[in-house]
């Protein structure tokens, strides 16, 4: 039996949350000053660093009452957590030495940008949210850094049989998709000898199991690096 999967590809990210979520990181640099809120080995992130990426996310509560002390107590503490989460993996990408090509980062944006019907809609996004575009590929290759860590680090680890593709391949034959919309499933035939759709199966397999152990990961890192917080500067 064959049939489409109408989940996009995991590249296709929102051009808004890559910006959001990487707002801004000082990770070639290390800044000795006061100023540090969080220092990862020799990655940093700046109380301005911090200040820039929190008026971001508050564009993201425009519904909400941000004079109450409690929700933006609440929401720098999410940021500063979520910062000190991706700083681990950073320094853990520089301790294995892994990169992002220009053309890994170009054909990032390519597959992004093709969501768009054309091209002054994807511009008219930067425009709309005054970020340049090339601030956004920065903080894209960062995306991308990110998750070839996790990839080479993590999700390599994990092991997908064939009984677990099977198991898999007849969820979907039953029209039950129990998945996660984050780590979307990339477009398949349904056809269980298609040897191309079992390694994309194997792939999301491993993405989704990997949210399991991510946790006990990131604390297996922050073993290995020295960590300063400054929580009283936010």
């Amino acid at each position: 039996m064959r049939m489409t999967s109408y989940f996009k590809d995991q590249k296709n990210w929102n051009v808004l949350y890559v910006f959001i979520i990487l707002s801004m990181y000082s990770c070639t640099q290390i800044p000795e000053k006061p100023s540090e809120v969080i220092r990862v080995g020799k990655s940093v992130v700046t109380i301005a660093d911090f200040n820039s990426a929190f008026e971001i996310m508050k564009s993201g509560y425009k519904h909400q009452d941000l004079t109450n002390l409690e929700l933006k107590q609440q929401m720098k503490r999410q940021l500063l957590d979520q910062m000190l989460e991706e700083l681990i993996i950073i320094e853990r990408a520089r301790e294995l030495q892994i990169e992002v090509s220009e053309e890994e980062l170009e054909n990032a944006v390519y597959d992004i940008r093709k969501d768009y019907p054309d091209e002054k809609t994807f511009k008219d996004i930067f425009l709309s949210e005054a970020i340049s575009f090339q601030s956004w590929k920065d903080r894209l290759k960062i995306r991308l850094l990110l998750d070839k860590t996790t990839a080479q680090d993590l999700e390599s680890t994990i092991k997908i049989t064939n009984d677990d593709i099977v198991q898999f391949m007849a969820t979907l034959d039953t029209g039950e998709l129990p998945i996660d919309p984050t780590h979307p499933l990339p477009p398949i035939s349904g056809d269980i000898n298609d040897v191309k759709d079992s390694k994309k199966i194997e792939r999301f397999l491993r993405k989704e199991r990997s949210k399991d152990l991510f946790r006990s990961w990131i604390n297996e890192l922050k073993e290995r690096y020295s960590i300063i917080i400054n929580k009283e500067l936010v």
